[in-house]
This record gives C-alpha cells, structure tokens and sequence, in this order.
C-alpha cells in the first residue's frame, strides 16, 4: 500500500546525486547521452515512502514522466530496466566517461549563442510584463500573445534547437509550457467586445459565478508564472553554459 509522501533523507539524497552526477540513467543507457540533466529522483517502486537507495535513481524530467505514467500506447519502463539502467550509469560515472560529455563542442557555441538571441528578440519586453509572477491580471493582449505563437512558428523546427543538450532541454520545457499555456487562454478567455485587441475572463463569471472565476484565474496565472519561469530558466541555463 503506498503511503505518504516522505521527504528523502539528505545523506541518502546526497549519495544518489554523487554517484550519478545528475546524470539521467534511461538517457545513458538508451542514447549514450551522459551529459547532465535537469531532473529528479525516482521512486523505482513508485512507492514514494520507499526511499531506500536501491530504490532510487536520477531521471531527467521527461524520462521520469513517461516512467511514471501509464498509458496503453507505449509499454512503460519497467523497474528491472531503470535499475539495470542505473546500474550502467554508475559505473561509466566511476570510469570517468561523463566527463567527456559534459560541455557542448566549441564549435557550436556560436550557433547557440545566435539561437539564443533569436528567442529573446521574439520575447521581447511587452512579452515579459504578461509573465509577472505577483500579476493578478485577466487581461491580455493579443499582440503579446502573437510573440509567443511567433515562438512557436520560428523556434520548433530541428534547425531552431541548441546544439547543446541541456540548453536544448530547457527550450524544450519553455517550449511545452508556451503550447499549455497558450492552450488554457484561448480556453479559458474571451475577445473584449469593448476594448479591441484584448482578451479576459468572462465577466459574466466573474459576478454570476465568483468562485469558479477565482478558480479559473488561478489556473490562468499559474500557467503563466510557469511559462515565465521555463523562460528564465533556459536564459540563466544557457548563459551558464556559454561561461563553462
């Protein structure tokens, strides 16, 4: 029966980061890939009162989601191969082999460093005041919205992606939470019939139905301190990279 959620001791948290040096053990022992990755510790059991170091093992965030999912249309990861995966990476972090990986090829710094600036000159500043973490805002303009369809349109095609594969992962995830959020405003929001160019949230709800436009604000906002902070994540990530 599984219980609740427990936090994993510090020496044992400890011991999993050093031994796998955050590297994912699905992306080494599928790809090869044994360059550092932004993700969490798994629960192999799934059990997450479990936290037994032969339990645990270091999973990007997107190998980690499909481990922990259950879906008809893909036989999952089973916890033999996470364990037998984990196992290898172990020993190539023993061997020293990830340190070979760890930095992208100078050559393609100047490539990132472009793509880089590409993407900040579609999020530009009218972009960024959308995504204020403290904003209570319901309305939004269409024509900062348009910047992140314009994302969307010029930045998702293999020639847009980094070369390095942890820049390359953060774009991704700003790159989802752009499609989420994009997905829930034009859900959730309404043209304003009296100011042209903006959208809200009905309000109509907002006097008819108090607390589910509460709720659906509250979606709204977080969906967008989400976004903002995938955004700042992958400038902060890649500007680390680039003075690695």
């Amino acid at each position: 029966m599984v219980q609740g959620r427990r936090h994993i001791p510090g020496d044992i948290e400890l011991r999993v980061l050093n031994r796998s040096r955050r590297r994912c053990a699905l992306c080494f022992q599928l790809n090869g890939d044994l360059t550092e990755k932004y993700g969490q510790i798994a629960h192999i059991d799934k059990d997450p009162a479990n936290y037994k170091e032969d339990n645990l093992a270091w999973l990007c965030l997107d190998h980690h989601s499909v481990f922990d999912s259950r879906t008809s249309q893909h036989k999952n990861y089973t916890q033999a191969e996470v364990k037998d995966a984990r196992v290898a990476l172990y020993l190539a972090i023993e061997q020293g082999k990830h340190s070979a990986q760890s930095v992208a090829p100078p050559q393609g710094r100047n490539a990132d460093r472009q793509t880089l600036a590409n993407i900040i000159a579609v999020m530009d500043r009218r972009t960024l005041i959308l995504f204020t973490p403290t904003s209570r805002e319901t309305r939004m303009s269409k024509t900062r919205l348009d910047c992140l369809v314009s994302f969307l349109r010029n930045h998702s095609q293999p020639q847009h992606e980094f070369i390095d594969p942890e820049i390359e992962e953060l774009r991704s995830a700003f790159r989802n939470n752009v499609i989420q959020f994009l997905a829930i405003a034009q859900t959730l929001t309404q043209p304003l019939a009296h100011d042209l160019g903006r959208f809200s949230l009905s309000p109509t709800l907002r006097h008819a139905y108090p607390d589910q436009f509460i709720y659906h604000a509250t979606v709204l906002n977080n969906a967008a301190i989400k976004t903002f902070e995938s955004y700042q994540q992958l400038i902060r990530g890649a500007r680390q990279r680039f003075e690695a």
